[in-house]
């Protein structure tokens, strides 16, 4: 089990390094390239910070609450579940909570991230993601990756 672990842990870090360093343009979908131009990628981090304060969208009615990771998608391939439990077991977990007042943090394995929020995109200081939610299920999305939450119980 240590073995997998260590051998995790690469993997965790180069997940939280492209969350972290990749932008997405959320005011219209990707283009079939799958990557905004630069000039737009520019203005959403810019601007991502103050984009649920000025922009007329107000949060999604119900889903404020906090969620748990349940699947992770990074550059087109999957972190097995087990692998989320084992890095859960050790005390890495990752999680998203959403407040009613449009404000919230995500807990990407111990790094805490400040967020805004409203009805089409999650924004921390450096980035605004697409999101999702039906059923209980969040997901996020920035091009070819993407993190899926459960509503916590």
């Amino acid at each position: 089990m240590k073995n997998k672990l260590k051998k995790l842990i690469p993997v965790m870090l180069v997940i939280l390094l492209s969350l972290s360093l990749v932008d997405c343009s959320c005011s219209e979908p990707a283009k079939e390239s799958g990557s905004a131009p630069e000039s737009q990628i520019a203005s959403t981090a810019d601007t991502a910070a103050e984009s649920t304060a000025e922009s007329k969208e107000e949060p999604k009615a119900g889903i404020a609450g906090q969620y748990e990771i349940t699947a992770m998608v990074t550059d087109g391939d999957a972190t097995p579940a087990e692998d989320l439990e084992l890095m859960k077991s050790k005390g890495l977990n990752c999680t998203i909570t959403l407040n009613e007042d449009g404000t919230g943090v995500l807990d990407l394995f111990g790094d805490l991230k400040d967020l805004t929020w409203n009805d089409s995109t999650i924004s921390t200081a450096e980035n605004s993601y697409a999101y999702t939610c039906e059923d209980g299920q969040l997901t996020i999305t920035s091009g070819n990756s993407s993190l899926t939450f459960k509503r916590a119980e």
